[in-house]
């Protein structure tokens, strides 16, 4: 093999090699998709560094508005990286739920939202239903501020002592389940 020949194979593959390595690729003029979690950036200069501020979507069409309307923003010499928000008015104020129990109800109320505000299916909001159900009576009083990992781990404690309608139930896996409800 020629100088030339053994030097484009090696070329060719530290170009697919560092191809694997980069984080972004280049989707459209100033949008890049991050490789991990597939959500679409835009690489500004702010402060006179170059940066990487995230689009907030995995859409095309919309991160190409939204990148749009951040370019028109800078030539109208508004900073679009922060955010403004005008006090809302004392009828508009939404009630913050005061303790844990008012917060459940509101998550039932609301038909169970998941973690994207979209509706469950049948028996997963069934299935949700049941599980609030469980948690109300021990979680209703308490105020959010006061959970600790001690409280949760009564609350392990007293939900492992309830009697089941299985014979063979794992109990431990019933309440985490219950308790990932807070994660939401």
């Amino acid at each position: 093999m020629s100088i030339i020949a053994t030097d484009q194979v090696n070329s060719a593959q530290q170009s697919t090699e560092t191809k694997a390595t980069y984080r972004y690729v280049r989707e459209a003029d100033g949008i890049y998709r991050q490789q991990t979690s597939r959500y679409l950036h835009e690489r500004p200069t702010i402060n006179g560094k170059r940066t990487w501020r995230s689009l907030e979507t995995k859409n095309l069409k919309l991160a190409k508005e939204e990148f749009r309307r951040r370019r028109s923003a800078e030539d109208r010499g508004e900073d679009p990286y922060t955010e403004k928000r005008e006090p809302p008015a004392e009828s508009e104020k939404a009630e913050v739920p005061s303790v844990v129990g008012d917060a459940l109800r509101r998550y039932v109320q609301d038909n169970c939202p998941d973690r994207n505000r979209k509706k469950r299916p049948e028996r997963t909001l069934a299935a949700e239903k049941a599980n609030i159900e469980i948690l109300l009576p021990f979680w209703d009083d308490v105020a959010p501020d006061d959970i600790t990992i001690a409280l949760c781990d009564k609350y392990h404690d007293k939900r492992v002592e309830m009697p089941t309608h299985r014979r063979f139930h794992r109990a431990d896996r019933t309440v985490r389940k219950t308790i990932d409800l807070f994660k939401l």
